[in-house]
């Protein structure tokens, strides 16, 4: 279950992304997965070598958010093509 929690949450913040967010595009996604896959890591050994105490369950709650937060934040950054109109 420990295992599990620490990549389903990311995981389910792609999947929320993508299914809600139409206009987000691939890479601010995969920046922001990896960013919070690297988050989700670090509160894990801090945990694990009792710097701060937190449940392994919450990290399924954590993933979806930062990986939703960071994905607009990267969205709004990134330059975005032209969007062309069709008549």
């Amino acid at each position: 279950n420990i295992l599990g929690s620490l990549f389903y949450g990311t995981i389910l913040g792609i999947f929320l992304v993508a299914i809600f967010i139409k206009h987000i595009r691939g890479n601010a996604v995969f920046i922001a997965a990896v960013l919070s896959e690297s988050i989700i890591l670090t509160l894990f050994f801090l945990n694990k070598y009792e710097i701060y105490e937190m449940a392994y369950l919450w990290y399924n709650l954590i993933g979806p958010a930062l990986v939703i937060t960071f994905s607009v934040i990267f969205q709004a950054m990134m330059p975005g093509k032209p969007e062309t109109q069709e008549a």
